[in-house]
């Protein structure tokens, strides 16, 4: 892989990468601006926090069942279609929300059609074309595309905060829509293609896709499933209960807030390395080394003793995982999977992750309810982290791509492996 093929990708494709970054980041305008909106709606309808958040319970389940089929639709009708069809759903369904009245159940229900909206534009259908079309630049790409998470969650509180206090929380909603819909319209309809949209080897594989069952009990799906599912436990938890430990280790709040922004600094970088060593460095001790960062990570914040600099250390090494993590699963995932169902399997392995999220916040609670401290789960953390290591490291050896197969196919894929 030349240098001089990797800036002729970035010359003839650079707003590509760009383009789905603001899709992805799109997808998130809600989640990452709900508690802003928080004050101001359970202060107007006098509803209690458990209340509001309550809906959020009905968009993920939603989203579950929703995210393997649009992975599949972006499979059969191509990522361009999928995305531009969900544009105005989504838009609409951001915009909706602000015409909330106080009862609960219409609360519940704006949010099952938002998210019905935004099912459409989820993170897989912007990767799945990124994917398609890179391939010796594909990890910097796929970074950049993912990078759209660290920039909602950056952009999309600032932004909110700023429309409520200018128009009201009602028109805050349209604001924090049009935001992303102005630009990503037109960036959509002139830069996002997916790379088999005319290709023979697209009309092939839509009259006779991949078994997707067979690949998803293949060895690769399964250990990369599993990799990641772990993966998300420990760091996803570290991230929600960050600041409970810090102050448990005895810093002020203020003190505690500062350092889990770290967090969110180095994940940005964490994010952006990663794409730049995927492309250079073997993949798979690579990713072994990522996937033990959490171990470390927490190893750092249990025995840190109050020590300020062991806790940032140990904050940033955890926004280095989280960041790398996605790179990581996205780039073996487009490798080894042909393109004409990397939508679908991609989806399948984003639902796993958004369980197991949830579920390693819940079991960190449990553990601190049962211990008293946060120390049984951080020691916990350790060999959850050791297992998705490890099932990296079991990954099979790639095999190489039929020749006519080009880039659809992740072409090269045997290389760094």
């Amino acid at each position: 892989m030349s240098e001089t093929s990797r800036l002729e990708e970035w010359r003839r494709m650079w707003p590509l990468p760009l383009t789905a970054m603001l899709g992805v980041a799109a997808s998130g305008t809600l989640p990452y601006s709900t508690g802003v909106f928080m004050e101001a709606l359970t202060r107007e309808f006098g509803w209690t926090k458990a209340q509001f958040t309550s809906a959020m319970t009905c968009q993920l389940i939603l989203l579950l069942i929703l995210l393997p089929l649009v992975g599949r639709a972006t499979d059969r009708f191509g990522a361009r279609r999928v995305a531009l069809v969900g544009l105005l759903p989504a838009f609409a369904g951001t915009v909706s929300m602000g015409l909330a009245d106080g009862e609960i159940w219409q609360w519940w229900l704006l949010h099952v059609i938002q998210s019905a909206g935004v099912a459409l534009i989820v993170p897989p259908v912007w990767i799945t074309a990124v994917a398609g079309r890179f391939n010796t630049s594909r990890g910097l790409a796929l970074a950049i595309t993912l990078a759209g998470i660290g920039a909602g969650t950056a952009l999309w509180p600032i932004l909110a905060a700023t429309y409520i206090e200018l128009f009201g929380w009602r028109l805050a909603y349209g604001a924090l829509a049009l935001s992303w819909a102005v630009p990503l319209l037109p960036l959509t309809l002139i830069f996002f293609h997916d790379a088999s949209e005319r290709s023979v080897i697209r009309r092939r594989y839509v009259e006779a896709p991949p078994p997707v069952r067979q690949t998803m009990l293949s060895p690769v799906f399964l250990l990369l499933a599993i990799a990641a599912g772990f993966f998300t436990i420990a760091t996803y938890a570290m991230m929600v209960h960050l600041v409970p430990i810090l102050r448990e280790k005895g810093l002020s709040m203020t003190t505690a807030a500062w350092i889990a922004g770290v967090t969110g600094l180095f994940s940005i970088i964490g994010r952006i390395g990663t794409g730049v060593l995927l492309d250079s460095l073997p993949t798979k001790p690579f990713g072994v080394a990522a996937f033990l960062l959490p171990a470390a990570a927490a190893a750092l914040l249990g025995m840190s003793a109050g020590s300020v600099s062991m806790l940032l250390a140990g904050a940033a090494l955890l926004g280095l995982a989280m960041g790398a993590e996605s790179d990581i699963v996205a780039f073996i995932a487009a490798r080894r999977f042909a393109h004409a169902i990397f939508g679908t399997l991609f989806s399948v392995i984003q639902t796993i992750t958004a369980v197991t999220a949830l579920g390693g916040a819940m079991l960190a609670g449990f553990l601190f309810d049962m211990g008293g401290s946060y120390g049984l789960f951080l020691t916990a953390v350790v060999p959850l982290s050791f297992i998705g290591g490890f099932c990296i490291l079991l990954l099979p050896g790639a095999r190489p791509v039929p020749a006519e197969a080009g880039t659809v196919a992740a072409k090269g894929a045997v290389a760094a492996e």
